[in-house]
């Protein structure tokens, strides 16, 4: 169900059972947040309804502009609304996603979502960040359990 191939991380857990489950544990914190809903539904409308406004205000002081036609404010949703799905949807899941990994025993960097399988320092050889402390003794578990 869930797709790894706009989140790669999912293939870090275990089983397709838990991709699933990291999934819709995400995606289900995403979808409470109220930044989602002003993102997907205040964001574009406020952008719809000012540019239509904005023409006819247009129309009215400079009567030789040409006809305003609808099909511009579905070219202005088109790009709008999946910018507002990559903010409000796409960036946030990834997070959330990379947390629920690291909640379930499976490390991964929270930040990037590079494997730590098998290191030993704290921080991400990737981009950095400094991993919480426990979950360098959960790397070594994982790197055992995937030796035997």
């Amino acid at each position: 169900m869930a797709t790894s191939r706009l989140f790669p991380e999912l293939d870090l857990a275990r089983t397709p059972q838990e991709r699933d489950e990291v999934y819709q544990a995400a995606s289900g914190k995403v979808h409470r947040r109220w930044q989602f809903w002003v993102y997907v539904v205040v964001a574009p409308s406020v952008v719809v309804v000012s540019l239509v406004l904005g023409v006819h205000m247009l129309r009215r002081a400079l009567p030789w502009l040409p006809e305003f036609k609808t099909w511009m404010v579905g070219v202005v949703a088109g790009v709008v609304l999946p910018l507002t799905y990559n903010f409000a949807f796409r960036r946030p899941l990834r997070t959330l996603i990379r947390k629920e990994l690291l909640a379930r025993r499976v490390p991964v960097c929270v930040k990037c979502g590079y494997d730590l399988r098998g290191q030993e320092t704290s921080r991400c050889p990737e981009c950095g960040v400094e991993s919480p402390p426990d979950s360098v003794a959960q790397r070594l578990e994982t790197t055992e359990d995937s030796a035997e």
